[in-house]
């Protein structure tokens, strides 16, 4: 199953999502997502290396970190969550580093992060969505 939404983005963009669902028979079925902005008047699709300065891709991967921090120490209030190995201990960030996703959106407040299941952490996870405003990250962008 495939469901298909279309949204007005930010600043002339328009936001595709695309949710898939199958049920192959094994422990769980498999779901996942996929985000794409498109500029309005060109028709192009567009591109984390189209909308992120090239010398900012290390800001933009600490305030995804930061802003994932934040969001799990939420998610799990029990857990002290304040550093890369308490992030690691609850199964997140084990085999790669954090990355600024090819699944974004440009919404009209914040840019959106999609991480599907399995990309930074276990299935059990489900999919991480990280805001981030504009205002925190407008500095990153090449068309702020």
């Amino acid at each position: 199953m495939v469901c298909t939404n279309l949204l007005d983005g930010h600043g002339g963009t328009v936001n595709a999502t695309a949710s898939y669902y199958v049920d192959m028979g094994g422990a769980h079925p498999n779901q996942w997502s996929r985000w794409i902005n498109y500029d309005f008047t060109t028709g192009k699709q567009l591109t984390k290396e189209d909308v992120f300065r090239d010398d900012a891709i290390q800001d933009v991967e600490r305030i995804l970190f930061a802003k994932l921090l934040a969001n799990r120490a939420e998610l799990h209030p029990d857990a002290e969550v304040k550093t890369l190995e308490d992030l690691q201990a609850l199964g997140y960030l084990q085999m790669t580093n954090i990355y600024i996703p090819d699944n974004f959106l440009l919404s009209k407040n914040a840019v959106m992060f999609l991480f599907n299941r399995y990309d930074i952490a276990p299935y059990s996870a489900g999919e991480i969505v990280l805001e981030v405003p504009y205002e925190e990250i407008g500095h990153c962008l090449k068309n702020n």
